[in-house]
């Protein structure tokens, strides 16, 4: 039987959560969630096949949850993207943080018990590759895409202003 990680130790002075993204700070929140963006560019996410989009689109959602869990309980950053992702502990984070989502959007997102979610048809995928999920998958990205594509647009720039209002007194 696998044991539950023990959880880390907040750490409200860690250079990981200072508001800076220049290189110097790599492996902080505000870097890795800036990041997400970028790598989808790079990747030309949007210009993607659904199927793929969706999955692209899925990651970049499930770092960004970490990171907003991570910074809520002060973590530092690499000790929360090590960790699972836990809708209950996100949904109390986003409340926390004021950030602009609600809890049935996450819900959409993330609950795994949903068979309308789209972590339920990542799984689906990692775990049960073949072509009934692929068309699965394919068939609910119209929605699910447009969904991931909102939560990473609307609650980055609020995360990234909330680690700039309470952690700027991190900065030299």
């Amino acid at each position: 039987m696998a044991t539950k990680k023990e959880l880390p130790k907040p750490n409200p002075t860690h250079r990981s959560l200072k508001p800076d993204g220049s290189d110097e700070n790599k492996g902080s929140y505000f870097r890795r969630i800036e990041d997400i963006k970028k790598g989808l560019k790079e990747i030309d996410a949007s210009s993607l096949p659904p199927g793929g989009r969706f999955l692209f689109l899925y990651y970049g959602c499930e770092k960004l949850g970490k990171g907003i869990v991570g910074i809520k309980e002060e973590w530092e950053a690499e000790a929360a993207y090590d960790r699972g992702l836990e809708l209950a502990d996100l949904k109390s984070a986003t409340k926390a943080m004021k950030l602009p989502v609600k809890d049935g959007e996450l819900d959409t997102l993330f609950l795994s018990s949903s068979k309308a979610s789209a972590r339920h048809w990542r799984n689906e995928i990692v775990h049960n590759f073949g072509p009934s999920n692929v068309k699965n998958v394919i068939a609910h990205s119209t929605v699910l895409n447009q969904r991931m594509h909102e939560f990473l647009e609307k609650s980055t720039p609020a995360v990234l202003n909330y680690l700039k209002a309470n952690y700027a007194h991190l900065l030299p």
